[in-house]
């Protein structure tokens, strides 16, 4: 009845977030089995839309465990369901596009799908946290195809809808921007906003955002002689909470 459906949407609903947090920690064994839930959850509810964020979140923990085959697998089966919220659709177009990014001989097809999504942003004019998210999401999948200018151009766009609103996504996107201005070869540009990530990676206690910083230091150590590089990678070294580690 309706009252077994409100109660499987709720549930599946927080399941979904559980698995958001669970990925940012790296837990991914366990948020996978937290989507799995999310999932039956979901297809008991009958309801499209909470069907699609449960296949979202599963292509979304598929791809950082680095399983390209499964993630693509569950982002089409999302994009398959019928009667979706276009932004919901939108969603789904991006974590197919990035899944595809893991997949040899898929780089075309995963792009196409990116500029898909690069078009519904275009036709949307909120400020809203999610269309941030999604913005910066696109440019963090143009990163990962090696796609430095486009990734650059996204995270920057993302970074000015988000304002204040979500430190943690800001010092995300700003790592990764930081990495492709430096495999851009822009190092001066990126010493300068390496020392804005300094500033934001005391206010985040996340997996996810010391990932991308060491992935920073990594791409900053063939410019270490670069005098502004230098110090700024001293700065982000002093605030990394993993700076036992090499990098």
């Amino acid at each position: 009845d309706s009252r077994d459906k409100e109660l499987h949407v709720a549930a599946s609903s927080l399941a979904v977030e559980s698995v958001y947090t669970l990925n940012d920690a790296d837990r991914f064994d366990i948020g996978q089995k937290v989507g799995e839930l999310a999932l039956e959850l979901a297809r008991l509810s009958q309801e499209a839309d909470t069907q699609s964020r449960a296949l979202s979140v599963l292509a979304r923990v598929h791809y950082h465990r680095g399983d390209g085959g499964m993630a693509v697998k569950y982002a089409h089966r999302g994009a398959g369901l019928h009667e979706l919220p276009r932004r919901q659709h939108a969603w789904l177009k991006l974590r197919h596009g990035w899944s595809l990014s893991l997949v040899n001989g898929q780089e075309h097809e995963a792009r196409n799908a990116l500029d898909d999504v690069r078009r519904f942003l275009a036709d949307v004019h909120d400020a809203s946290l999610d269309t941030g998210d999604l913005m910066g999401s696109v440019g963090r999948a143009f990163y990962d195809l090696g796609d430095y200018r486009r990734a650059q151009d996204c995270l920057e766009e993302a970074m000015q809808i988000l304002g204040g609103s979500s430190p943690q996504l800001h010092g995300i996107f700003l790592a990764r921007q930081v990495a492709a201005s430096l495999r851009a070869t822009q190092p001066e540009f990126a010493a300068d906003r390496m020392l804005t990530l300094a500033r934001v990676v005391p206010l985040v206690n996340s997996a996810q955002l010391n990932n991308n910083v060491k992935d920073v230091l990594a791409a900053s150590h063939p410019w270490r002689t670069v005098p502004e590089v230098r110090a700024a990678r001293a700065q982000l070294r002093s605030v990394w909470t993993d700076a036992s580690t090499p990098a």
